[in-house]
């Protein structure tokens, strides 16, 4: 089977030394990528739980600190300002 100049020429002018080198690039830095983007997806969801759970227990430690901060007479005192104020 007899080659075809143009069709050779065709598939191989738009890849450059300079192109297959950029995607050479592309293809070593994809794994590494994948990576990054799993780890910060791992990372995100992890944060975005604690956080969740932070504000579903965030009514039950208000009533906790509520309970456990002294009277305002108490912080007056303390201060040296007036109850009233």
């Amino acid at each position: 089977m007899r080659e075809l100049p143009a069709v050779r020429t065709g598939l191989t002018a738009p890849w450059t030394r300079l192109a297959w080198m950029q995607a050479a690039y592309c293809l070593v830095s994809f794994v590494p990528a994948l990576v990054g983007f799993a780890l910060i997806l791992t990372v995100v969801v992890a944060l975005g739980s604690v956080l969740t759970l932070t504000v579903l227990g965030a009514v039950p430690g208000i009533f906790f600190l509520v309970g456990a901060l002294p009277s305002p007479g108490a912080w007056a005192r303390c201060s040296g300002a007036s109850p009233g104020l």
